[in-house]
């Protein structure tokens, strides 16, 4: 009967000192709240060294995804970063050829208002085309202060 508890106890002794993960589950270990928050991982109760192991991988894996997050962001953003400048450039560069052959430029120095202003059409074609929009004629603009004034 003694030799059949030794062994039992021999075996109980071996399978507790021999097996680190049983060990771990009986270890106790304090875990903050931080860490387990962070590292998305559910705590209850007493929390041991297999906690804290599970905690540790959880933080690794949350950093690790948000690491990639943020690589990939920053790639979208430098892509949509580049063809937003693209779209802009051209934009600039179609508008300033426009602005060259209306009213003129260092590299053409002929301009079409001023192939027209000596026959006066260049002050017309100038003053309708070239109005933005939203802006007021002066006729417009006397309206706008009448109809102020009135209170419509």
């Amino acid at each position: 009967m003694i030799e059949k508890l030794l062994i039992v106890l021999c075996v109980a002794t071996m399978a507790i000192l021999g097996c680190g993960s049983l060990i771990d589950n009986f270890t106790p270990a304090e875990v903050s709240r931080v860490a387990a928050d962070y590292g998305e991982v559910e705590l209850d109760g007493i929390t041991t060294l297999k906690n804290a192991k599970q905690v540790r991988v959880g933080i690794a894996i949350k950093h690790r995804n948000v690491q990639t997050n943020l690589r990939r962001e920053a790639e979208d953003d430098s892509f949509l970063h580049g063809v937003a400048n693209q779209f802009i450039d051209t934009s600039i560069s179609e508008a300033e050829t426009l602005q060259s052959i209306v009213i003129g430029s260092p590299e053409n120095p002929y301009s079409l208002l001023g192939l027209l202003a000596p026959l006066g059409l260049g002050g017309i074609i100038g003053k309708t085309y070239m109005k933005r929009k939203g802006d007021f004629s002066p006729e417009e603009h006397e309206a706008e202060i009448v109809k102020a004034k009135n209170g419509d």
